[in-house]
């Protein structure tokens, strides 16, 4: 069994993780992984727990708002 922790890993859509919420944090350059509630669990190499998450996201600039 091999468990998984995702915390400081770079997020992308697509990915087999379950995102609890999204956090803004003006510090990050792009969607990082903040927070793990409940990391993914593997058996032989098979996924039977996806992990769940807490995603950072960028803030954003005062001349980027629309």
């Amino acid at each position: 069994m091999q468990l998984v922790d995702h915390a400081g890993a770079d997020f992308s859509a697509g990915v087999a993780l379950d995102v609890v919420a999204f956090q803004e944090d003006p510090a990050l350059s792009r969607e990082t992984v903040i927070e793990v509630v409940r990391p993914s669990v593997y058996v032989n190499g098979v996924l039977i727990q996806r992990g769940a998450v807490i995603v950072g996201t960028p803030g954003v600039d005062s001349g980027e708002r629309t």
